[in-house]
This record gives structure tokens, C-alpha cells and sequence, in this order.
């Protein structure tokens, strides 16, 4: 063998011994780790090391330009002792003082556009409200809560209607164009809620009558309240007694008292029904709710007397009936049924 040939046989022998010893080296490294970019990464002892961290684990090292981030506002809350300020009660009141405040402006809004339209006549509609606006309010009054203050509540409600009233008798009439013969002038159109309430049109006529009214509701609201039978019936002779009372004596009242030129048998007949019928009515309401006593035979007869005495006191020509027919009916009440 020549000295060529025994060089190239111990180069093949080296190269065999190395890729043997390689071949054992990476076996060795995948039983015991990993390899990354032919480095060999050795196994730790903890499986759950060898995991990568979840994004939301790894911090930022705090750099110069941290501190010039803008950081974000507090979130502005509703304050919780503002919730806890709004009792039962008081949401109770709430809701029934806004119940009875659109009650009141639809029926009232009803009447006025009617007028206004001239498809009522404006007495017929100041009537009509005259009839039901003071019982519409007190059939609300059930769904005020059992709280002492809930009458404030209610009466903020006629309270708003006496500063309504006020305000359009006290306001400028619109200008309304028309024309007379060889002259021109310029009448005034009296707003909606004055040509419902009032009979001619003019709003100082707004401050007598209509005023009085809702004064009566509201002073009746704030003394007598729920558990009194004072106030409904007061309030039902002033509203349904009276106002009945002109409806109808206009409309069929021809034959007239004989102290009287204005007050009809008719009137008075249906005063003394319509003031018995909704003064009952409202006291059997507010029965049912366990407000005030039983409706018995007896105080039904006694609510008869009130009817009919009241209508005496209507036929009086001194005085305003929104004034001396609540006042009457309060009095007797309280002597026939407390």
C-alpha cells in the first residue's frame, strides 16, 4: 500500500469517528433539551417555565418618554347617595304629581282647542272644564303615597294652574286684524287658555271667577286632603253642582225662580244632582283605596241635604259661587259627616 493511499484511509477514519461522535452529542440533546439556531437549550426541572408569557404579563422598563403620555381621565359616575335620596315614597309622589300635571293639560288643551276653533261655544267650555277639572284632580290623589309631604306634591299642581291663570290675565291680547266701516282698527284675540275660561273673551275677566277656582283647589288640597270627605265634596259641589247648573239652565231653563232672573228650576235640579252624584262618587273612589270611611245609606241621604242646600246658596245673587258654595259645603260637611 503507498504512502497516498494510507493517508486517504486514515482521513475517510477520522471523518467517520467525528460524525459518530456528532450523531451521539444530538441525540443526547433531544432527550435531554432543544435546540434554537443550533445552540442547544437545556430542559429545566419545571415544565411550566419553559412557557412563553402571555402578552399581558410582560411590563415595559419605565423610559424617559413615559412620563410624557397623556393619561387617561377619571370616568365621571353618578353619585350613589343621589339614588339613595329618591325613597319609595318620593318617586311615588313624583309620578303622581306628573300624572295629574298631564292629565290636567290634555283635558285642558282639549277644551281650549275646541274654543279657540270655535266648534264650542266658550261658555260651554268654560263650563265643561269648570265641571270636571276639580274631580279629574282628586281622582288622581289615591296614587300619591301615604307620606305626609304628598299633598305639596298634588297642590304644586293647581299651584301652577294659579300662575297660568294669572299670567293670560295679565298678558296683552294678540292682534287680531279686522276692518270696520270707513275705518280701520284692530281688535285683540284673547289667547287659547282665555277664550276657554272666560265667557267674553277678555282676560281680566280670567282673574275673578277661573282663579278663584283653582285657589279653591288648591287651599282644599293642602287642609283637607285624603282622609277627609271635606274636601271631595266641597270641591264637587263647586265643580260639578255649578257648572251643571249653568249648562243646563241656559240650554233648557226656561222657567226661572221668581226672586231671580237668571237662575232657572232647571239649573237648580241639576246642581243638586250632579253636585249628590259626583260628591258620592268620589267618596265611594276613595273607599275603595281604604281613605275614608264606608259610603252608608246615611251619609248618602246626608250628602242629599248638602246637594240641595248648596243649590239654595248658588241662587244667591251676592258673592262668587267658586268662593260661597265650597265655603257652605265645607261647613256642612264637617257638621253632617264628622
Amino acid at each position: 500500500m503507498t504512502t497516498t493511499t494510507m493517508k486517504r484511509a486514515r482521513a475517510s477514519l477520522l471523518l467517520l469517528l467525528l460524525a459518530v461522535v456528532a450523531a451521539s452529542t444530538s441525540a443526547s440533546a433531544f432527550s435531554s433539551g432543544r435546540t434554537t439556531a443550533g445552540f442547544i437549550v437545556p430542559r429545566s426541572r419545571s415544565s411550566s417555565s419553559a412557557l412563553p408569557l402571555p402578552p399581558q404579563s410582560r411590563t415595559l422598563a419605565p423610559s424617559r418618554h413615559t412620563a410624557a403620555l397623556p393619561q387617561p381621565h377619571p370616568r365621571r359616575t353618578f353619585p350613589i347617595s343621589a339614588l339613595h335620596a329618591l325613597t319609595p315614597a318620593l318617586l311615588q309622589d313624583l309620578g303622581g304629581a306628573t300624572l295629574v300635571g298631564i292629565a290636567s293639560a290634555v283635558w285642558l288643551k282639549i277644551w281650549t282647542t275646541l274654543a279657540t276653533s270655535g266648534k264650542v261655544d266658550s261658555k260651554d267650555s268654560r263650563k265643561l272644564i269648570h265641571c270636571g277639572s276639580g274631580p279629574l284632580f282628586m281622582l288622581c290623589w289615591p296614587f300619591f303615597s301615604a307620606d305626609p309631604t304628598a299633598r305639596y306634591y298634588a297642590a304644586a299642581v293647581p299651584l301652577l294652574q294659579i300662575i297660568a291663570v294669572v299670567a293670560s290675565g295679565l298678558a296683552k291680547q294678540q292682534p287680531d286684524d279686522s276692518t270696520l266701516t270707513g275705518t280701520t282698527t284692530i281688535k285683540k284675540k284673547p289667547s287659547g287658555l282665555v277664550a276657554a275660561i272666560s265667557r267674553s273673551g277678555n282676560p281680566a275677566e280670567v282673574l275673578r271667577g277661573p282663579l278663584l277656582y283653582v285657589i279653591i283647589l288648591f287651599l282644599s288640597t293642602l287642609l283637607f286632603w285624603r282622609g277627609s270627605v271635606v274636601g271631595l265634596v266641597a270641591v264637587s259641589q263647586m265643580a260639578a253642582g255649578d257648572g251643571m247648573a249653568d249648562i243646563v239652565g241656559r240650554r233648557w231653563g226656561g222657567k226661572k225662580w221668581p226672586f231671580s232672573s237668571t237662575k232657572s228650576y232647571a239649573g237648580t235640579g241639576a246642581f243638586v244632582v250632579s253636585g249628590f252624584l259626583v260628591s258620592v262618587g268620589l267618596i265611594a273612589w276613595f273607599h275603595f283605596w281604604g281613605l275614608v270611611p264606608a259610603l252608608t245609606l246615611g251619609v248618602v241621604g246626608r250628602v242629599g241635604v248638602i246637594s240641595l242646600l248648596c243649590a239654595m246658596v248658588e241662587l244667591v245673587p251676592w258673592g262668587d259661587d267658586n268662593v260661597t258654595v265650597p265655603v257652605v259645603a265645607s261647613a256642612l260637611t264637617t257638621a253632617l259627616l264628622l
